[in-house]
């Protein structure tokens, strides 16, 4: 498990998000900010637990879930 993988984790779980979303998140793209500090993992995950927060949305809206690309 990456460590954006594992920072969304813990964001979607501190939101009381539904776990099954999770596998519905794909990372796309390459490089990273030079830092000591997980910079790139932290705003990815930021930006995915956004787009699942969405996601859930648009499940209990339509009944199906719909993929998170970031």
């Amino acid at each position: 498990m990456s460590q954006t993988q594992v920072i969304l984790k813990r964001f979607w779980a501190s939101l009381n998000g539904p776990e099954h979303l999770l596998a519905s998140v794909s990372e796309q793209g390459q490089g990273a900010y030079s830092s000591r500090f997980a910079v790139t993992d932290f705003a990815t995950a930021s930006i995915a637990a956004a787009g699942l927060a969405l996601a859930e949305w648009i499940e209990k809206q339509s009944g199906q879930a719909a993929p998170v690309l970031v």
